[in-house]
């Protein structure tokens, strides 16, 4: 599997742990960690300010949906990884969705879609 040395990669969450646990997962995979971003409006800060790699993404967050972060991520033509509980008809709302990773994920199966979206 390629390794995430050095990627920056935003990270949109909004559960705090479960974003802790992403962070430490993609460090620990030696990747430059952008956030974690809870709200809509602190990830589209954070995207004025870096352009990552790739991103992840929930989909809900606290109630309002991430569409204008994947619009955004996609006019940097940025690929990210959609990390939802949704099931694959609501990923219809967010364009052009680079991969998804169904929640409860594991560590593994996380690390894995970010790379294939990494190297498509």
């Amino acid at each position: 599997m390629p390794s995430l040395d050095g990627r920056k990669i935003l990270v949109v969450e909004d559960e705090a742990i479960t974003a802790l646990m992403v962070e430490e997962t993609l460090s620990d995979e030696g990747a430059d960690v952008i956030g974690p971003a809870y709200t809509v409006q602190q990830a589209l800060a954070l995207l004025k300010q870096h352009t990552p790699d790739v991103a992840t993404l929930d989909m809900n967050l606290n109630g309002e949906l991430a569409t204008n972060v994947a619009t955004a991520l996609n006019a940097l033509h940025v690929p990210f990884v959609l990390a939802s509980a949704y099931n694959a008809q609501s990923h219809m709302l967010l364009p052009d969705a680079a991969g998804v990773v169904e929640k409860p994920y594991s560590p593994k199966s996380f690390i894995a879609a970010v790379v294939a979206v990494l190297t498509k």
